[in-house]
């Protein structure tokens, strides 16, 4: 799998919904370093608490030994994942170009986030936690 590359160190653009909105999905990313369990990203996707709510939002953290990114995203509408989209729009927002797959569907999501820490230095295995 190819390692995610990082145009910048820092970007605070992650936004903590749960206020406002529902938290429906959660990835972290995990990876043994050192001996201990290291969460390096976290991906979070909400929607809005009325029934009739369509657009899902994702905030996403990352961070390894010299990086912090931060970015939030959103998709709506219908035809696509939208969970995937609204991750790509936050890579994007992270200043993450790198990885495809928008709205393709979750599988791109966890293959983004093995690639990212593949890129922050972490050999080992990755495993997400949903």
């Amino acid at each position: 799998m190819k390692k995610a590359t990082f145009e910048h160190t820092t970007i605070s653009n992650a936004i903590n919904m749960s206020r406002d909105k529902e938290t429906v999905r959660e990835y972290n990313a995990c990876v043994i370093s050192k001996g201990r369990i290291i969460n390096p990203i976290t991906a979070r996707w909400y929607m809005g608490r009325s029934k009739s709510a369509s657009v899902v939002y994702c905030s996403l953290w990352i961070s390894g030994s010299s990086i912090y990114l931060g970015g939030h995203g959103k998709a709506g509408g219908y035809g696509y994942c939208k969970f995937s989209a609204a991750f790509a729009e936050a890579l994007r927002s992270a200043g993450i170009n790198t990885i495809p797959g928008s709205g393709r569907g979750m599988s791109t999501v966890r293959d983004a986030m093995i690639s990212i820490c593949k890129g922050l230095g972490f050999n080992g295995k990755v495993t997400i936690i949903s």
